[in-house]
């Protein structure tokens, strides 16, 4: 039984991963023959030892430490469907790697980890058709990509809230979820529909600010939350405000005296894109 589950996850994992090369399609096959062959083996050994013993005792006491090896089976089967959803991800299939996630944290709730990767792939898909779905970690009631995101940060926030990444991914939905609200209020058809997304677009805003400066109390050299927070500014034609983010990140943190690294942020070509784009909303409220 134990082989037949294994032959048959190794034929789900290797047929979602569609190796395409031969060496991609030789290291998930030795892999899994690896694990195979243990499983085998620990078979073996059990039965064996069941068969040879002549004292009841040694049966019994092999048949209870079976619950513990189904359960650490358990473990390292989320770690392979977390492994194969962040793959999926690096392929361009966040769609698909959704249910593997799911999976995993099904299979071992507590690492943070699972929830913080699932909770950042739902803000890469971000669909808002609030509806039930068991492979996307629905319980009872129906969601949406958006609060079922926020129910998986919240959950890292709990258990681990000095995760470094928590904030800044934390910032990056709420920053999507800000440019959807706009791209609706552009849509709107009535007066109380543009209000009503342009408000919900401010909200979230406002909230993606505060988790990129809380993201860069845990990581004030992260340069993707200084982008960020600098593109905010310019959304909201703070060109200062703008102009502060680029020297803070081109001064770099307090205590940061590496001149290879400040000479690296001093002639960051992105920051200069973004300070390019200052300068030009400066000359265009000045004149």
């Amino acid at each position: 039984y134990g082989a037949w589950q294994v032959l048959g996850v190794f034929k789900e994992i290797s047929g979602a991963m569609s190796a395409r090369k031969l060496g991609d399609g030789f290291l998930i096959c030795c892999a899994w023959g690896v694990l195979l062959f243990c499983v085998l083996g620990v078979c073996y050994v059990y039965l064996r030892s069941a068969w040879t013993s002549r004292v009841a005792r040694t049966s019994l006491l092999l048949a209870a430490t079976v619950p513990g090896l189904v359960w650490f089976y358990g473990l390292f089967q989320a770690n392979h469907y977390y492994s194969l959803g962040v793959r999926l991800v690096q392929m361009g299939n966040a769609e698909g790697a959704l249910p593997y996630f799911t999976r995993a944290i099904k299979l071992n709730p507590l690492l943070t980890e699972y929830h913080q990767y699932r909770a950042n792939t739902f803000a890469t898909t971000l669909d808002l058709t609030t509806q039930f779905s068991p492979t996307r970690g629905d319980t009872d009631t129906p969601s949406n990509d958006y609060a079922r995101a926020l129910k998986d940060f919240a959950y890292v926030l709990k258990y681990a809230p000095n995760h470094t990444a928590l904030h800044q991914n934390t910032g990056q939905l709420y920053y999507a979820m800000a440019l959807q609200a706009s791209q609706g209020a552009a849509q709107a058809k009535s007066a109380d529909e543009f209000q009503l997304f342009s408000q919900n677009a401010r909200d979230n805003m406002e909230q993606a600010k505060r988790a990129f400066q809380r993201s860069l109390v845990l990581d004030p050299v992260n340069e993707e939350t200084y982008l960020f927070l600098t593109s905010i500014a310019l959304m909201e034609r703070n060109p200062a405000q703008a102009q502060a983010w680029i020297d803070a990140y081109r001064r770099g943190p307090k205590g940061v005296t590496e001149e290879e690294f400040l000479e690296k942020n001093r002639h960051n070509p992105r920051m200069n894109a973004l300070e390019a784009q200052v300068q030009k909303m400066r000359f265009s409220v000045g004149k």
